[in-house]
């Protein structure tokens, strides 16, 4: 499905993917979002968050870059 990757890509040849997620109540969202955006095969990928989804997001997707609000 997905073409398989270089030996030397970089992860900027994948894409770079931006959510803005994570409402107050539904963090879950954000976090389930945020990891299938990453084994979907996105390069980059930065969640915008609120402030009191960050730790629990940096938490469970460290991979993935963070943007509070």
């Amino acid at each position: 499905l997905l073409p398989e990757r270089g030996a030397f890509d970089h992860k900027g040849d994948h894409g770079h993917a931006l959510l803005l997620a994570g409402a107050r109540g539904r963090v879950g969202a954000a976090v389930l979002a945020t990891r299938a955006c990453l084994r979907s095969g996105a390069g980059l990928v930065t969640s915008a968050v609120p402030g009191h989804a960050l730790p629990i997001l940096q938490a469970t997707a460290p991979e993935a870059m963070c943007l509070p609000d």
